[in-house]
């Protein structure tokens, strides 16, 4: 008798598992036609035709596929290689190399050199101290002694002298 009771048990649990499996696999419905078709949205995908996407699309990084040293990071630095004609803002720019060195276009900026043709100074430029380019054994110094190889001037003031 325990014989037949075990050999009924197994058949009842081995027909519950096909039971239960056929179940399983019954439960999905795949989609009814290829995308775009059917129920599912054409992917983004590789191909070389234009793509539109009418939602958010977020991305934690984006890098150049030819060259992955230049990359857009949202969320922290980016180092791009031809910004062309491209609006980039920001509130301060920082040196990627060194983070000391900084233009703050609302304010006051800290960078190693700076070459140009003109400077011009809409209310003043100031410096503790003025080199020659060439030889910085020249140099001014608005706070105490400057020495420079040839002064020309038409007037000098001098406000210890009362003429």
């Amino acid at each position: 008798m325990k014989e037949k009771f075990k050999k009924f048990s197994q058949t009842i649990v081995g027909l519950t598992v096909i039971l239960a499996m056929t179940l399983i696999v019954s439960a999905f419905t795949g989609p009814s036609q290829a995308p775009p078709g059917g129920n599912v949205s054409a992917p983004l995908n590789t191909s070389g035709t234009t793509q539109t996407k009418t939602g958010k699309l977020n991305f934690t990084w984006f890098e150049d596929y030819d060259q992955p040293g230049y990359y857009a990071d949202p969320g922290g630095n980016s180092w791009l290689y031809r910004l062309y004609s491209y609006d980039i803002r920001s509130d301060i720019f920082y040196d990627r190399n060194n983070t000391s060195y900084y233009v703050d276009p609302a304010s006051s900026s800290r960078v190693n050199e700076v070459q140009a043709d003109r400077v011009y100074g809409f209310s003043d430029i100031r410096s503790p101290i003025f080199y020659d380019y060439n030889n910085t054994s020249y140099y001014i110094d608005p706070n105490s002694t400057s020495r420079m190889n040839v002064v020309n001037a038409d007037a000098v003031y001098n406000p210890t002298y009362a003429p």
